[in-house]
């Protein structure tokens, strides 16, 4: 699931730049060149997205966007393991000691870890 939602994100994002432009008949020289995502996300206004600055001087649009996507499906799979440690603890297959929760913590530093990739 996890490939399939990567895979999409990227043909999304990087891969439909200027298809926006043809889609609402919009000249190519005229466009902005954006993804359908991008222009998207530029246009909704709401608690559907997280933007900060963007750390690359060169890019056409001066802000980075964390949509609600990015945030929701990695924190439904940091609960499911979560779950799955549980689980595992009152089947007696791993030790209920407070700290024996591998896939939760492993699930969290790999989001942080992919944040911090993200930003810079």
């Amino acid at each position: 699931v996890s490939v399939g939602l990567l895979t999409y994100d990227y043909l999304a994002v990087f891969k439909t730049v200027g298809l926006a432009n043809v889609i609402s008949g919009v000249s190519s020289a005229g466009g902005t060149g954006d993804s359908i995502m991008v222009s998207v996300a530029k246009q909704v206004s709401g608690p559907l997205k997280i933007i900060f600055p963007s750390s690359n001087p060169n890019a056409t649009y001066p802000f980075s966007i964390l949509g609600l996507g990015d945030i929701v499906v990695p924190a439904l799979t940091t609960s499911l393991c979560l779950r799955v440690d549980k689980a595992l603890q009152v089947e007696g297959k791993r030790e209920a000691t407070p700290g024996a929760r591998p896939l939760f913590l492993s699930a969290i530093a790999g989001y942080a870890l992919g944040l911090v990739l993200t930003v810079v």
